[in-house]
């Protein structure tokens, strides 16, 4: 008797216990982070599609162009030298990250001019978005290429880019629909360089002299108008350099003279008016 009554004891507390797990609500994946009264210096100019070509280049390819040129030596990849052989009408701003620090050696994906030029690094939890740029000369950032959304192989990958022309893997994620995404202080304060979407769908390159990617998520998501931003090839080796005939009436932000895997190159279309000051 003792031993039935013990069985069905165990019964209802397990019944019980199952019952107490299935009213406690899920928390959510990632919690918001709280900004507080976070502010650091931004710099932006934004770029609409019916203004500008947007396309992403592959350092790679400065060899081939000095080959062109006769010069076999070993070219600077650098956006000092992308600037000289471009032409002085482009912005240009570093993009992925390099695995080295003389050599462009792309650690994402790499998309251009429609061919795959490097394979998505589907284990990094730091690369977490994708620029993307369609033939329509749209610019989006594909954050559903975080971990935490389960899209972490090559061909969820492959079916989440397929309809870039351009493309390029970065990261971390700072903002997607409007929110922050960082969840927590990063210890380094440094020279960051970003690309966002705004709500008129314009694309922003923007800079912070020095920030971390808490505090510059926290800033961007104030600002109001940023509805998505990733951080581009990040700290002290980033830069973004406005040609002397783009119209804009700056030299550039950040470094330009390191080795960059791979270049986001804004074109002026015809009738573009010109841009005075960051916005």
């Amino acid at each position: 008797m003792n031993r039935r009554r013990r069985d069905v004891r165990r019964s209802l507390l397990s019944c019980a216990a199952a019952a107490l797990v299935a009213v406690v609500p899920s928390q959510p994946a990632t919690a918001q982070p709280a900004c507080g009264n976070v502010k650091v210096e931004l710099r932006l100019h934004r770029f609409a599609p019916s203004q500008w070509n947007t396309t992403v280049l592959d350092m790679r390819l400065m060899r081939e162009w000095n080959a062109r040129r006769g010069n076999y030596g070993a070219p600077s990849y650098s956006l000092q030298e992308l600037a000289r052989v471009t032409g002085d009408d482009r912005v240009l701003s570093s993009a992925g990250m390099t695995d080295s620090l003389s050599a462009p050696v792309p650690v994402g994906l790499l998309k251009s001019a429609g061919t795959v030029r490097n394979p998505a690094n589907t284990a990094s939890r730091l690369l977490d978005g994708v620029v993307c740029v369609r033939a329509d000369r749209s610019v989006s950032l594909l954050s559903e290429v975080r971990p935490d959304v389960g899209r972490r192989t090559p061909q969820n990958w492959q079916a989440a880019t397929a309809s870039c022309v351009h493309a390029v893997q970065a990261g971390p994620m700072l903002v997607d629909a409007g929110k922050p995404l960082i969840g927590e202080r990063a210890p380094r304060e440094v020279s960051r360089v970003f690309a966002a979407v705004d709500r008129e769908r314009r694309l922003v390159l923007g800079h912070s002299p020095k920030a971390t990617t808490f505090d510059l998520a926290c800033t961007l998501a104030a600002e109001g108008s940023i509805e998505q931003a990733i951080a581009l090839q990040g700290d002290e080796l980033g830069g973004v350099r406005f040609g002397s005939r783009s119209g804009i009436d700056e030299k550039g932000w950040g470094f330009d003279g390191g080795t960059i895997a791979s270049a986001i190159v804004l074109e002026p279309l015809p009738g573009r008016p010109a841009q005075r000051g960051g916005n």
